[in-house]
């Protein structure tokens, strides 16, 4: 009998642990175009999921989102805003590390959701907050609407116009911890942001400002300028102001400075790469402010080879969401050439944002042996020039030649013999 109780307790267990172990998050399946995804993601994870382990992409067109990751207590806490276009996406967990029914596990972990209806009414940024003090949070309505919020004790009724208001709440009341919710509705539409407080510890300051991915991979044609764009966002409460971008990477040119970055928005930058060197060149890519710092890792690879480019379009993430059709460009002829940006889109294209002209029939190529040829010229024309000029008499040598001339012929003849008396 006691056997029979101990193998029952065995099997409970090892049919129980699958389901205690497994990766859990609470993703809905569908939301409604510029809606705040606000999800947890539980599991027995070996290390530290960060927000740069975090990616959006929809087919294999990687999209930039504004979102973030803090992990409070034992649960994370992921929020994101959606964009305002209908598909389908993917989040993914990249290189997650955990146990599962006791299996160590190392993988992508993928979760599909759809992006679909009528825009949402409002969207809140950010969708999780730490604090220790005060808290600030954006609305941003689509149309005006009559919001109702309640947090702690204390319920309220505020109009938002069409736009961007920011709502202040206070933690005054509270002492020590407090792991609570803010609740935001307006018609159907109702959010309840996490708000975990830490009135009387030392919190960690997480970081405001980041790039929307930690590691970028590209691949470019040799003497191709190509355009890429990179994301950048401040997912802090305060505003960022006087960004700029350095690198070791020389062919590499930085975007332009950042006058100002506002709390919970993000800013695509600019940058055009441009290759005559075969090979991988790799280095890091810096936002700076102030005495901040804040890095992504690129790594380029120059080649000559069209297909291992478009190798790169098919196989490799796409860099553009955007189509050549969106971006109002052009893909240009075998023997045109773009005097404007050349963009990688989702729709795997070259596209050209500006006008494709002839290429010049005097090309690169051409351009150098002409120099050459002209460069010989001028060598042997100046060798001659010397040659005659040293053989070029002044005038003063050319008088005194023709005196001499002239004397020897008129100069009385010698005769030969002896002279005699008559």
């Amino acid at each position: 009998m006691k056997k029979r109780a101990i193998f029952l307790v065995l099997l409970a267990i090892i049919l129980f642990l699958p389901l205690t172990l497994a990766i859990e998050i609470t993703l809905k399946q569908e939301y409604k175009p510029g809606e705040t995804l606000i999800a947890t993601i539980e599991g027995n994870f070996l290390s530290q999921i960060k927000p740069e382990n975090i990616l959006f992409y929809s087919g294999r067109a990687y999209i930039p989102m504004i979102y973030d990751l803090a992990k409070i207590q034992d649960k994370y806490y992921l929020y994101a805003i959606l964009p305002e276009k209908e598909r389908n996406y993917t989040l993914i967990i990249k290189n997650a590390r955990y146990y599962e029914a006791g299996q160590e596990k190392t993988q992508d972990l993928q979760f599909d959701f759809l992006v679909k209806g009528n825009s949402s009414l409002f969207s809140v940024n950010p969708g999780f907050i730490i604090t220790n003090k005060e808290f600030k949070i954006k609305i941003e309505a689509r149309k005006t609407i009559n919001l109702k919020t309640k947090f702690l004790n204390s319920s309220e009724e505020t109009t938002i116009p069409i736009g961007t208001k920011t709502l202040s709440f206070s933690v005054s009341p509270v002492q020590g911890f407090l792991f609570t919710t803010l609740t935001l509705e307006a018609f159907d539409n109702k959010y309840e942001v996490p708000v975990a407080i830490f009135k009387e510890e030392d919190i960690e300051v997480l970081e405001s400002l980041r790039f929307s991915k930690s590691y970028f991979n590209f691949t470019v044609l040799e003497n191709k300028e190509f355009y890429f764009p990179l994301t950048l966002i401040n997912t802090g409460q305060e505003d960022i102001k006087n960004i700029s971008f350095s690198s070791n990477l020389k062919i590499l040119k930085l975007p332009e400075p950042i006058p100002l970055l506002e709390a919970g928005k993000s800013k695509e930058i600019l940058f055009i790469v441009n290759s005559s060197e075969i090979g991988i060149k790799e280095d890091f890519l810096y936002a700076n402010y102030g005495k901040n710092k804040y890095s992504a890792f690129l790594s380029i690879l120059t080649t000559k080879n069209q297909s291992e480019f478009q190798e790169f379009i098919e196989e490799t993430e796409i860099t553009q969401g955007e189509t050549c059709t969106e971006l109002n460009g052009k893909v240009c002829k075998e023997k045109e050439e773009c005097d404007g940006l050349t963009k990688i889109t989702a729709d795997g294209k070259f596209c050209c944002v500006g006008n494709c002209k002839k290429e010049s029939s005097f090309g690169l190529g051409k351009t150098i042996s002409l120099i050459i040829i002209i460069l010989v010229l001028a060598l042997i024309g100046f060798f001659i020039f010397r040659k005659l000029k040293a053989k070029r008499k002044s005038a003063e040598e050319m008088i005194e030649e023709k005196e001499k001339e002239y004397e020897s012929r008129f100069k009385p003849k010698e005769l030969k013999g002896s002279l005699t008396k008559v």
